[in-house]
């Protein structure tokens, strides 16, 4: 259980090329619930957090926040305490605070911490296998323990993601990340108009490489198009956050997914590229014997692989 739970976390951090959100904090936090509820994992922290998730987009006028015990190990939720009481003194949070500890499966009042609170501990077993622990609970100890909020896990702060301006920084990062996608694929095309051409004068408009190439070019101006449209597309800030921002990834998604296919010729196109035009010629008969492709192949293999190249350091920056 606690590997799954490490693996978890480790997932969550993990880098997302299409991520949109710039606040690292909301970021995490979707993600952990995301991965908790794909994968039904998750200890007093993650349940914390899916318990928050519920209350932000469900209980607009509930306030919570995600508690830790420091000098101890246990995570929960408090809801309702007067904001302007001691973060520290949970007898001062008012008649309406109340502990949400999803973990223990128990809600009680907050003045009654010191009843109901436990705080959660791990040792090994004697023969010191890895991995192999004890768990144990203590009641709270005001000596050892202390109460810590976790500032970005608070429905205060994590309903900012909700809110007009916060949307229109996701529209507008997802315009910017799109425009350089299209940028890349304009950029591949004037790489490879001029191949297409010096094709055509050689050999003709109909020659079979003349047209996979235009063929190819076609594609790709269509994409252009396609993220030209999407990207005057207005976002409905009624909208929940969650909807918007997987919306727009998503189609940055399809977008880049769509270009980086392109990229990748298929048999029949790369049979056409690779076609010696005089087979039994001296000089073809070397450049076989030696590996080297046909000119119009090596152009247009080369400016795929640096294209791939640009879109795979692009992606790696997020």
């Amino acid at each position: 259980m606690d590997g799954a739970i490490s693996d978890l976390r480790g997932l969550s951090l993990a880098k997302d090329p299409y991520n949109l959100e710039t606040d690292l904090s909301i970021h995490i936090f979707y993600k952990v619930t995301e991965l908790c509820k794909k994968y039904s994992l998750g200890n007093c922290f993650e349940l914390s957090l899916l318990s928050l998730e519920y209350l932000v987009m469900n209980e607009p006028d509930v306030r919570a926040e995600v508690f830790t015990l420091s000098g101890g190990d246990h995570t929960f939720l408090v809801v309702g305490r007067n904001p302007a009481s001691p973060l520290h003194s949970p007898e001062t949070w008012g008649k309406n605070a109340f502990f949400c500890d999803p973990w223990a499966n128990k809600v009680y009042p907050a003045y009654k911490y010191s009843i109901h609170l436990r705080n959660h501990y791990s040792t090994s077993y004697l023969n010191n296998t890895k991995g192999d622990f004890l768990n144990h609970t203590e009641k709270f100890d005001k000596t050892r323990h202390a109460f810590k909020r976790m500032d970005t896990l608070t429905t205060t702060y994590l309903r900012t993601a909700d809110t007009p301006l916060h949307k229109l920084q996701l529209k507008n990062l997802f315009k910017e990340r799109a425009a350089s996608i299209q940028h890349a694929i304009q950029s591949l095309i004037v790489n490879l108009e001029p191949i297409a051409q010096s094709v055509e004068e050689e050999h003709g408009s109909l020659d079979t490489k003349h047209v996979m190439i235009k063929n190819l070019v076609s594609e790709l101006t269509v994409q252009i198009d396609c993220i030209t449209t999407s990207m005057k597309q207005d976002v409905d800030f009624k909208e929940p956050y969650l909807k918007v921002r997987m919306t727009l990834q998503d189609c940055l998604k399809e977008h880049t997914v769509r270009y980086w296919k392109s990229m990748i010729l298929s048999e029949n196109n790369r049979n056409t590229l690779f076609t010696y035009r005089y087979p039994l010629s001296p000089k073809t008969l070397w450049m076989q014997f030696v590996h080297i492709p046909p000119k119009t192949a090596q152009q247009t293999m080369d400016r795929l692989e640096a294209a791939q190249n640009e879109l795979q350091s692009h992606l790696h920056q997020f």
